[in-house]
């Protein structure tokens, strides 16, 4: 195994027990950059194709979604500082991964995680202020979309 391989390994991890033991605003700070490390890696990435990059956007907010169902708050402010620190450090870590690719290719990867996890972080959001029957509904619906 790689030392890379095992670095993402570690990360995947510790954002894991950090998603599932914590719930303040550094701990989902904490939990986004760990989960954005395993995802996204710390060594230099060529642009991924379409496929490639719906790939790994659908499996960070996969991730985001079932580490915080239960605890992201329905509080609309709460909701977007939430996601601001979801996604902020998922989107640095992509900027690194994608560190020498054109300008322009940088900016596209940043915000190509930045829409998806925003479009996350407000449907997310919206399906906890729901209840009953309507949270377990909508929190899948937040994940797809």
């Amino acid at each position: 195994m790689s030392f890379e391989l095992s670095l993402r390994v570690v990360a995947f991890l510790a954002a894991l027990f950090i998603a599932n033991r914590y719930s303040g605003r550094l701990a989902i700070l904490c939990s986004g950059a760990f989960a954005a490390l395993a995802l996204f890696g710390v060594s230099a990435q060529a642009f991924p194709s379409p496929g490639q990059a719906a790939t790994l956007v659908t499996l960070l907010t996969l991730f985001h979604g079932l580490s915080y169902m239960t605890t992201w708050s329905p509080v609309v402010s709460e909701a977007a500082v939430s996601g601001a620190l979801l996604a902020l450090p998922a989107a640095v870590s992509a900027a690194g991964a994608l560190r020498h690719e054109p300008r322009w290719l940088v900016f596209s990867g940043v915000a190509g995680v930045l829409a998806a996890l925003s479009l996350f972080s407000a449907e997310a959001s919206r399906a906890n202020s729901e209840a009953g029957w309507r949270r377990g509904v909508m929190w899948p619906a937040a994940v797809v979309l």
